[in-house]
């Protein structure tokens, strides 16, 4: 939040707030959201409860508004399930952030020389298809070593996260009413969702 007032807070047509995303503070006329549109990245999933999180945006939505928003995926994620996240939970969640800056520094590093020693050179070529993670990690080819090393610490450093199956995340959608719904698998490893409260959803 402070680095978001950094860059935008001062602009004329931006606000920055900070609050419970269960409680957000905006005015609701007769039942009627504000918004025509609202996007989440990389939030839900880290909350206690994602799919309340949802509900509580979608309710911010004008009738006829739009709703994105991006959460981790379930399928693809082996490494994840096994290794990664047990090891979030039991112990890196729950270290000092100095300490855990630094254990994820090491890890960081083997991390960025992968993607720029191995799967950069191979992109587009078939070699590439055979490797682990090749779609995500090849994503992250071009990124710097302080981009990497950021989702590095960001995978370890959060008490809380979910990782959800397609038919959860659509059902998401679907409970809330939400129309012409479009899901799409983002690096073969993650969900992108976007839908539209109808416009004759409230009177």
């Amino acid at each position: 939040m402070e680095t978001a007032f950094r860059n935008i807070g001062r602009l004329p047509n931006a606000h920055v707030i900070q609050a419970d995303i269960l409680a957000p503070p905006f005015a609701r006329a007769a039942g009627k959201g504000a918004f025509d549109f609202i996007y989440s990245i990389g939030v839900l999933h880290h909350l206690p409860d994602p799919e309340a999180g949802f509900r509580s945006l979608v309710r911010c939505l004008r009738p006829g508004g739009t709703f994105f928003g991006w959460v981790y995926g379930y399928e693809n994620n082996a490494l994840v399930h096994r290794v990664i996240d047990p090891v979030r939970r039991r112990v890196t969640s729950r270290l000092p952030p100095p300490l855990l800056r630094t254990i994820a520094y090491p890890m960081a590093v083997v991390m960025h020389a992968l993607v720029k020693g191995v799967y950069r050179p191979l992109q587009g070529r078939a070699a590439l298809q055979r490797l682990p993670a090749h779609a995500y990690l090849s994503s992250l080819t071009d990124f710097n070593f302080r981009q990497n090393y950021n989702i590095v610490f960001d995978h370890l450093v959060a008490p809380t996260a979910f990782y959800l199956k397609r038919e959860e995340f659509e059902g998401w959608f679907q409970r809330a009413g939400l129309e012409a719904v479009e899901l799409s698998w983002r690096n073969q490893n993650s969900w992108r969702g976007r839908g539209r409260l109808p416009a004759a959803a409230v009177r």
